[in-house]
């Protein structure tokens, strides 16, 4: 499901618990005020005693940091460092490795043609 907004009036956005969120959303969200000549505000709060994981640290100081405009591709490389690059192209993305391991989960699946 996709949730688009789009508020051509609103210059002010209050995130609550905004450390939960991953940064490209928390770019995407606060890219969704401000589409106008009016000053733009995004609040991204955080419960004031809660301690942090080192990545919801990384996130935040991130989103506050790149605030010019086109720096989605800084945002981006951001979220790489933090998130890893992942395994797009890699033996784990195959479908011969995902049969494999329903293999071992369910070894004494069979087939219709196997006797």
């Amino acid at each position: 499901m996709k949730l688009v907004l789009i508020f051509q009036n609103v210059n002010t956005l209050i995130v609550e618990d905004a450390d939960r969120f991953g940064l490209s959303q928390l770019y995407q969200l606060r890219g969704r005020v401000g589409r106008s000549s009016r000053e733009a505000y995004a609040y991204l709060m955080y419960e004031p005693f809660k301690s942090l994981t080192e990545n919801s640290e990384k996130r935040l100081s991130a989103i506050k940091n790149f605030t010019s405009l086109g720096s989605g591709f800084k945002i981006a490389m951001q979220d790489l460092s933090i998130r890893g690059a992942g395994d797009v192209l890699g033996w784990k993305t195959t479908w011969i490795y995902r049969l494999s391991r329903l293999y071992v989960i369910f070894p004494n699946v069979r087939t219709r043609n196997s006797s």
